[in-house]
């Protein structure tokens, strides 16, 4: 027999104040068998700088366009493979990013937004 233990999760939050151009996000990986994902919203076309910084090994950078209206999302593993890696977005309009991560195949999940700064 299998027992299964379940959390229920609320979001009462607004979410991001408001889109900037720099952001960062902790804590990614798409190692471990977690899939890592980098969804950035914004309200016109945005080229963004996309910088992991990969542990062991250090920051590797890709340039990303984000259609006007829309959100883009993107596989942390097609970037930079199997590894560990917090994310900086740096954009050249203010956009809105967030970080989803996936285990147990896709059976569990998590997801946060960046912190800004200025």
């Amino acid at each position: 027999m299998t027992n299964r233990v379940e959390r229920a999760m609320f979001w009462t939050g607004e979410g991001a104040a408001s889109p900037e151009r720099n952001w960062y996000l902790a804590e990614g990986s798409s190692a471990w068998g977690f899939e890592c994902w980098l969804l950035i919203q914004n309200p016109s076309e945005a080229t963004c700088t996309v910088t992991y910084m990969v542990e062991g090994q250090g920051p590797q950078a890709f340039t990303k366009k984000v259609p006007a209206s829309s959100r883009a999302t993107f596989n942390m593993s097609k970037d930079i493979g199997s590894r560990d890696a917090s994310i900086k977005v740096e954009a050249d309009m203010p956009v809105i990013p967030e970080r989803s991560m996936y285990w147990n195949s896709r059976g569990a999940g998590t997801d946060t937004i960046g912190g800004y700064s200025d």
